[in-house]
């Protein structure tokens, strides 16, 4: 066997693992993008719970002044809310961060898949070269 065969079979081989591994990369990519779409919902649900939990606040602060009794009940209502006011936000900066780091393994797929994508084409140009020697050598 010729050494321009050895080399055709070589590229032919190396065309295959090369898109086997753009394969890889591009359900890679699928996956972070998915991971990045529930990243924002869980970010806009976690939104929506902290403006509701601010809408709450002025019917709060509007009871707090009606009659004795129920004035103490609103008062420890109120304090409940103010209470929980800095775990909503936390939430949101916890949610915030998890959509960037998100957003940049999708980045970091989006890279390996290019150079893959760029890889697997060098690999098929010279396999078409290895083919056209051989084809010329014959």
């Amino acid at each position: 066997m010729s050494s321009a065969g050895e080399t055709g079979r070589l590229w032919t081989l190396l065309v295959r693992v090369r898109a086997l591994r753009v394969h890889r990369c591009r359900r890679l990519l699928a996956r972070m993008q998915q991971a990045a779409h529930e990243a924002r919902v869980e970010l806009m649900r976690q939104v929506t719970e902290r403006d509701r939990h601010a809408a709450r606040l002025p019917d709060i602060l509007g009871l707090c002044g009606h009659g004795k009794q129920d004035a103490t009940l609103w008062r420890s209502a109120l304090k409940i809310h103010r209470s929980r006011e800095a775990e909503v936000i936390a939430a949101v900066r916890t949610k915030q961060r998890a959509l960037s780091d998100a957003l940049t393994e999708v980045q970091v797929a989006r890279i390996a898949l290019q150079r893959a994508l760029r890889a697997h084409e060098d690999a098929q140009h010279r396999k078409r070269e290895a083919t056209a020697r051989l084809c010329d050598d014959e």
